[in-house]
């Protein structure tokens, strides 16, 4: 499935047209303590893919008053978190996680606070070195995966591009839907398969493709997906 976006011309937090196309995914019964993980992800840097995830982050929050954790897996920039507090949105408010998880999980660095008023809870990592990978593992991880599932609704993933490191590669099998972000006339097809092929590896499942930015018809490769 393929949704057409423009990050460049939408204003911050604004509901979009593919984030709109993706309301279906925020179908989710509130309060059930087994949230709905998402992930967005791109091949290259500087596709959209954090604003496209913001966006459908506050939209699960905001218009469907659902509990939103939104992970930022950039864990040494904490950019989310750093968007919100510019705007000077941020509380100290915490999304209580529950009982605590096994030691080798980071939760003692790692803390999702409260954005205004609205039921949205964004990612801040406080420790000096990265979280242990076995977090990402859906195996190893699972204490608190399912710790974070039972305290939201909701759970956004942020990854980085593929080409800065594999961590939303490694995340992927846990998220129930993997969505691309593929700017429009810049990423080649060859590195976008590439991305899809590597996630399927994984576990992951593609839900399907975001082309941001668009002002032409489907690329051919994109077209093949739409109608496979």
């Amino acid at each position: 499935m393929v949704f057409t976006e423009n990050t460049a011309r939408a204003a911050p937090e604004e509901r979009t047209e593919a984030t709109t196309q993706l309301d279906y995914l925020l179908r989710v019964e509130p309060g059930q303590g087994d949230a709905r993980i998402v992930q967005f992800i791109s091949a290259r840097s500087g596709e959209g893919t954090s604003s496209i995830a913001r966006t459908f982050a506050m939209s699960g929050a905001s218009y469907h008053g659902l509990v939103v954790v939104l992970i930022d897996l950039g864990w040494a920039e904490n950019a989310q978190y750093r968007h919100f507090a510019s705007d000077s949105a941020m509380t100290t408010r915490r999304l209580d996680m529950g009982a605590s998880a096994p030691s080798f999980l980071p939760l003692k660095n790692l803390a999702f606070y409260q954005v205004g008023q609205h039921s949205l809870f964004v990612s801040r990592y406080e420790g000096v070195e990265a979280p242990d990978r076995r977090l990402y593992f859906p195996a190893t991880g699972v204490a608190f995966w399912s710790q974070l599932r039972n305290a939201a609704d909701l759970i956004v993933i942020d990854a980085p591009a593929q080409e800065r490191n594999l961590d939303g590669i490694m995340v992927s099998p846990v998220a129930d839907n993997v969505v691309l972000v593929v700017e429009a006339e810049r990423t080649a097809a060859s590195a976008v398969l590439r991305l899809r092929e590597k996630i399927e590896r994984h576990g992951g499942t593609i839900e399907g493709v975001i082309l941001n930015r668009s002002r032409r018809r489907l690329p051919e490769f994109l077209q093949r997906w739409v109608n496979p």
